[in-house]
């Protein structure tokens, strides 16, 4: 009995045992978990970011995510290669004129050969530098170039980097960097919005949008308001400049305006100015009581209505003399309307032209200009250093020209007076004011009547160099707006050839048409490029990413 109770007790005391081990290990069971979380409590972001990974792993190895990631990866690859492209492009198109034909009607954005080969053989740094933003020059607003031209004249300048190394293109807004007008501080004053500045390390020039183009009054010079917005001189305006700042002379003239002749060679002055020339007038240098400035090459007379004073006269003889130098030239122009001037006509015969009274008028018919009188005729050129082949290939018209009698032989034995313009031998003269008829003319008096001339001084130095002093006459309608801005007539050629020769330079002058404009070639090419850079820039690439994106997500759907 004993032993039983005492096995029941055991058997009673092994399960306590049990039961206490169960819950001692229950609990160590909770301490354990509690570790653990505690653990996970402490490291949340490391696990976040490795359920993320695993997720991420798992979804790029499905099919479907594999489908849609190729598309969109192909979108933005396509979308770089466009935006990279444009980039290239536009750089490309910009510094190489193969790769940016002009399409326009007239070739308006296409440069000469006259400028291809000034740029080709530039041998020194040239900067353009445009006083605006590139914005600003191709979306200028009506109110400021209400001509459309601002545009078109930008978008040639920049062509001229295409050409050589050594020129380029700039944009400068003054408003970040005033300094500039440090670099060119005798034009300070002179700057403005919508400048253009043509400069080298010799020399520098302004000029601006305004003056590229022509006055229909060809008086751009005296703030005509009449412009011809048919044409453009851009090409010949900023090529004129580019040869000026490389030259090593700088081409001057001194117009004596205080003679009278008013807007006779307004025209001929704005073409010099535009070539780069210095122009002085005579109230600038108290002509007469002060020396004419020794930088001026060349004088001009035009058409005057008052006779030179002694001191006047005094003056230009110790011009054309030079100290004994010479190397300086006389350019006067008579006009029928001019009265008699004694004193000017003592100078010119001394150097072997006599200016006289008499009105020349052309009996070859066909030497006339249709419609008109015979005092209106094209010229008969003789040969001379100022008519080359290119200017016999057109025609020189003068009207109300006034005859010069010039002696056949060598004057003094150091003055050479030789014919630049005539009639035929048909020529007749005829007192001005006289009433004069081909009908009623005696052909016995027809003859060559020289209506422009030129006499040369020659001096040689005992070492064998030969300095030379010139003094020309030539009758003042050849400057006439409707003969020197004509393409189609050799005035212009001719006597931006003599200025260019007797100031010092001594290569051929530029010459370079202006070129015509129709409202088609503005529409085309603004439209066009608009359309083009939006298109192939902007709504190409856009639509690319979109129908990727839809793509993608359809994919995703399946």
């Amino acid at each position: 009995m004993s032993n039983k109770i005492n096995s029941g007790d055991r058997d009673v005391a092994s399960r306590m045992d049990e039961l206490a081990s169960a819950k001692k290990q229950k609990k160590q069971g909770g301490n354990d978990r509690e570790k653990v979380l505690g653990k996970q409590e402490r490291l949340p972001l490391k696990v976040h970011i490795m359920q993320l990974w695993q997720d991420i792993v798992a979804m790029v190895r499905t099919r479907r995510f594999k489908r849609g990631g190729a598309a969109i990866v192909l979108t933005v690859l396509f979308v770089l290669f466009v935006v990279l492209t444009n980039l290239v492009a536009r750089g490309l198109t910009e510094r190489y004129a193969v790769l940016s034909p002009d399409l326009t009607k007239n070739r308006i954005y296409t440069l000469s050969d006259v400028t291809k080969e000034l740029l080709e053989g530039l041998d020194m740094h040239v900067e353009i530098d445009i006083i605006a933003t590139e914005a600003a020059c191709m979306n200028p607003g009506l109110d400021v170039d209400p001509y459309g031209h601002i545009p078109l004249a930008t978008e040639l300048i920049k062509r001229y980097a295409q050409y050589t190394d050594n020129l380029r293109v700039e944009f400068i807004d003054l408003g970040t960097y005033p300094g500039f007008l440090e670099l060119i501080p005798e034009y300070r004053d002179s700057i403005y919005d919508y400048s253009v500045v043509v400069r080298s390390p010799l020399r520098s020039r302004v000029t601006s949008f305004y003056e590229m183009l022509p006055s229909l009054t060809a008086s751009a010079a005296t703030d005509s308001a009449s412009v011809d917005i048919a044409s453009s001189l851009t090409e010949t305006v900023i090529s004129s400049l580019i040869k000026t700042v490389t030259i090593s002379t700088v081409p001057a003239v001194a117009y004596l305006d205080e003679l009278g002749g008013g807007e006779s060679v307004d025209y001929l002055l704005n073409e010099l100015s535009i070539n780069g020339y210095d122009i002085y007038n005579s109230y600038e240098f108290n002509f007469g009581y002060e020396p004419i400035p020794e930088a001026v090459q060349t004088v001009i007379i035009a058409a005057p209505q008052y006779d030179l004073t002694i001191s006047q006269l005094n003056s230009l003889v110790d011009f054309l003399e030079n100290g004994g130098q010479y190397g300086k030239s006389l350019l006067c122009f008579t006009s029928s309307i001019s009265p008699d001037m004694p004193n000017l006509n003592t100078l010119l015969d001394e150097w072997g032209i006599k200016l006289t009274r008499n009105a020349v008028y052309e009996g070859d018919t066909s030497m006339h200009i249709p419609t008109l009188g015979s005092d209106v005729f094209y010229t008969t050129m003789h040969s001379s250093e100022y008519i080359t082949d290119a200017i016999t290939e057109k025609r020189i018209p003068v009207a109300g020209a006034l005859e010069l009698s010039i002696p056949r032989d060598t004057l003094g034995g150091s003055i050479v007076v030789n014919p630049i313009l005539s009639t035929t031998s048909n020529g007749y003269v005829a007192p001005i004011g006289a009433e004069f008829t081909a009908d009623s003319a005696n052909p016995a008096d027809a003859a060559l009547r020289c209506i422009m001339a030129e006499s040369t001084l020659y001096k040689t130095d005992e070492d064998g160099t030969q300095r030379r002093s010139d003094v020309i006459v030539a009758p003042v309608s050849l400057c006439s707006p409707d003969y020197i801005g004509a393409a189609s007539y050799s005035n212009r050629a001719m006597l931006m050839r003599v200025c260019s020769l007797r100031c010092g330079i001594t290569d051929e002058s530029l010459d370079i048409e202006s070129k015509t404009l129709t409202a088609v070639d503005f529409s085309v090419t603004n439209n066009a490029v608009i359309a083009v850079t939006v298109i192939l820039g902007y709504l190409l690439p856009v639509a690319v990413l979109i129908l990727g994106f839809i793509v993608f997500f359809r994919r995703r759907r399946l």
